[in-house]
């Protein structure tokens, strides 16, 4: 073979893939479709290249043919036929320098020409094994890959579908190659993807080139899940195709909207959250943080959490809790921090370390509650709780004083009927004067057990002059002496249906306000006068319905108040006081209660002018005796009646028993209840009223001997006394009509008329 035959292969080579070499005249597609027709060319050349060499001067006539088997050697689309191949020419070569003529060619040089020609031959054949194990190898890479990888021509027709794809599709490469890439998308993008396709050569491959965008895919079982993919153009020539690498993104998706969902959780969480790095530097805080805070993200990431440290906290606190996160572990516990304004607010905060994998600390997370208002509302209730424990000692002080005040009102009114007593004005005097004295400590005793009523609001017929005038006293003694307290009542002003102590609380209130209002001191006056509102009387402020009205004024020579605060003053918690000064609920729980009681509230006031309050309640007419008039009180009722007397205190049950003898009464006493109960079951004499105190020894009380006594003679009365908390027992008085409480301290003529009126009841 001559160097140029060699050039001829050597340019035939340039292309290492053999199912891609091309003469420019020939098409050797047909070596691949028909290996039996292959072999038999090569045969037929060797056999020619004998017989020419054997006719024919050496190395000349032979060369076409041995030129025509390397060439086929060269095309031969298996690399061991292209081994054996060269083998037949290296047994040729041998045989032709022995049995072919001598022309004169030296012997060297014809064996270093077809030498020359079977290396070449050898190289390609080792050329052509080595792309064979390089090929193996690159598929084996591509199939072993975890990602997808598509190989499609122009039109969107699957050229290659690797085991990674299988495994992300489900389908097989048998039965997706040649198939549209269609099938890999959800239907519901099927329009997008066909336009894709359709521009995908000019415009639609620009704006993914090696790119990684995020897309749908579809599973051959029809689930839709997200994947990434990043295509790339491959040309070979004129042919062009694009290779998609493909990843499921399931579970990464999946995770990431964990992570979002963790995110939101915390960014909407109810209390405050905040990262810092170990040397307390804010990275994070979320919108909790922001409200309680009054601190915009911006204004405190990147900042220590000393920003927020208030001047009163203690260092050993802040250090405790550094001393505790540092060492790893989680730390509890409550401070008091500032906002953005200044003002102090607690919180109740758990601090934790953060942990990366290794288990060094990176960070601090502090999940942090505002606990001011809760704190505010826990000392208001151990205050409640502490007045509520003082309320329960001094209900039991005062039913013991109750019993000494009747005691001694009881007897020093017994004392005064006695003649000698009648004729001694000037004993009669001083008795009188110590009777006033136990009167005014039985009011002070009423003043403070009110005090304590936690009972609902109970309404009643109230003589409105009558509470305002014994008010009086009582504002006099409670307000500064630079006060003036003056009550001007109206004659024609009688009874309002309400709770006698929401009116009195609300009166109070009033006058409380107006003396807040004359720090120098004033005048306070308090009128009482009545209304009448018709159908022609102009509507406004007060809102009224027809009908008659008590007015109590309540007006002071203050300061005054501008449009401003008049427009707000029964708002609840407004106020104009100084900070503790006063809660803001005075005045909208006077203008509560008068909103209950069917009424309404007028202010009048001007900067400088003072103010007058004017409470509107709706007139009432009492029913029965109350509406005649009592007695006089010069008269007492008599009778000759039974009675059982059980109470436990022997002086109280003294002045009783001797009481109703002197009023004609039979009178059995006892001084518990198991007694009392043993004078009824022997029957003799015979009961008409029980008189007892609630609170007595014995296995029962007041309350379930008079229910005993009933359930054994229904004709038997009932009149129960006590000097505990009012309010405390109105649940039960008013769960039995038959249950009438006659209130110690009581007086003579209290007893004489509420057993006369409960006997003939």
């Amino acid at each position: 073979m001559t160097c140029w035959g060699q050039v001829i292969c050597l340019l035939v080579r340039s292309d290492p893939d053999p199912q891609k070499r091309r003469f420019p005249f020939m098409n050797m597609d047909w070596a691949k479709k028909s290996p039996a027709a292959l072999v038999g060319a090569c045969l037929v050349l060797a056999t020619l290249i004998f017989l020419f060499d054997l006719t024919t001067p050496r190395g000349v006539a032979g060369a076409a043919p041995y030129i025509a088997l390397v060439l086929l050697g060269f095309w031969a689309p298996w690399w061991h036929f292209v081994y054996l191949l060269a083998g037949l020419a290296s047994l040729f070569t041998v045989v032709d320098y022995y049995a072919s003529a001598d022309v004169g060619i030296p012997t060297w040089m014809v064996l270093f020409n077809r030498g020359l020609a079977l290396l070449t031959v050898w190289l390609a054949a080792m050329f052509c094994s080595l792309i064979k194990k390089n090929e193996g190898k690159f598929r084996a890479a591509i199939d072993h890959a975890s990602d997808g990888i598509v190989n499609f021509d122009p039109e969107g027709i699957i050229e290659s579908f690797n085991q990674g794809a299988e495994r992300i599709f489900g389908y097989a490469q048998g039965e997706i190659v040649g198939q549209s890439v269609g099938l890999l998308i959800p239907i519901a993008h099927n329009a997008v993807h066909e336009h894709l396709i359709a521009n995908f050569p000019d415009r639609g491959i620009a704006g993914m080139i090696n790119k990684v965008s995020l897309f749908q895919a579809r599973h051959k079982n029809g689930k839709v899940f997200p994947i990434e993919v990043s295509v790339s153009p491959v040309r070979q020539g004129a042919h062009l195709s694009y290779i998609g690498i493909l990843r499921d993104i399931s579970e990464r998706a999946e995770a990431e909207e964990r992570i979002q969902i963790l995110s939101r959780a915390i960014e909407q969480s109810p209390v405050s959250v905040v990262i810092t790095d170990p040397q307390g530097i804010i990275e994070y805080v979320n919108a909790k943080f922001t409200e309680t805070s009054g601190y915009a993200p911006v204004e405190v990431i990147g900042k220590n959490t000393n920003i927020l440290k208030s001047l009163e906290a203690q260092p050993n606190q802040y250090q405790a809790l550094w001393e505790t996160i540092s060492s790893g572990k989680e730390w509890r516990g409550t401070f008091q921090n500032v906002n953005k304004r200044g003002d102090p607010y607690w919180e109740s905060a758990v601090v934790s370390p953060i942990r990366n994998a290794a288990g060094a600390i990176t960070h601090y997370l502090s999940v942090k509650e505002d606990i001011t208002e809760r704190l505010a509302t826990e000392k208001q209730l151990a205050h409640a709780l502490k007045l509520e424990a003082t309320g329960q000692l001094t209900s039991g002080i005062a039913h013991d004083f109750n019993n000494i005040l009747t005691i001694i009102s009881g007897n020093l009114q017994l004392l005064m009927d006695e003649d000698a007593i009648r004729e001694n004005a000037e004993l009669k005097e001083i008795l009188a004067d110590v009777l006033s004295a136990a009167n005014d400590g039985a009011e002070l005793v009423n003043r403070l057990l009110l005090l304590l009523r936690k009972s609902k609001p109970t309404a009643s017929h109230v003589y409105v002059n009558r509470l305002l005038t014994n008010l009086r006293n009582l504002l006099a003694r409670m307000l500064d002496k630079t006060i003036e307290v003056t009550v001007e009542v109206g004659k024609d002003v009688h009874t309002t249906f309400v709770d006698p102590y929401q009116l009195e609380s609300a009166i109070l209130n009033l006058a409380v306000n107006a003396r807040d209002a004359m720090p120098a001191g004033g005048t306070l006056r308090i009128e009482s006068s009545l209304k009448t509102v018709d159908a022609h009387t102009p509507t406004g402020n007060p809102v009224l319905r027809p009908g008659s009205y008590l007015a109590i004024k309540v007006s002071d020579t203050g300061a005054g108040m501008d449009a401003e605060v008049l427009s707000h003053v029964l708002e609840p918690f407004y106020t104009t006081k100084a900070e503790g000064k006063g809660t803001g609920l005075g005045l909208s729980m006077v203008h509560a209660f008068a909103k209950r009681s069917g009424g309404d509230v007028h202010i009048e006031s001007s900067p400088g002018a003072g103010t007058a309050i004017t409470l509107y309640l709706p007139e009432s007419t009492p029913h029965g005796e109350e509406q005649k008039g009592r007695p006089a009180p010069d008269y007492l009722p008599t009778g000759n009646e039974t009675i059982l007397v059980v109470e436990d205190n022997p002086n109280v049950r003294r002045f009783a028993v001797r009481t109703l003898k002197n009023l004609g009464y039979q009178v059995v006493e006892t001084d518990n209840s198991d007694a009392a109960v043993e004078v009824m079951t022997r029957g003799n004499p015979a009961i008409d009223l029980l008189f007892s105190d609630i609170v007595i020894p014995g296995k029962n009380n007041g309350f379930s001997l008079a229910s005993w006594v009933k359930a054994r003679d229904p004709n038997i009365r009932v009149l129960l006394t006590t000097g505990i908390t009012p309010g405390l027992l109105d649940a039960q008085i008013d769960h039995d009509e038959n249950f009438i409480l006659l209130r110690k301290p009581y007086t003579l003529e209290r007893l004489a008329f509420a057993v006369r009126e409960r006997l003939n009841s």
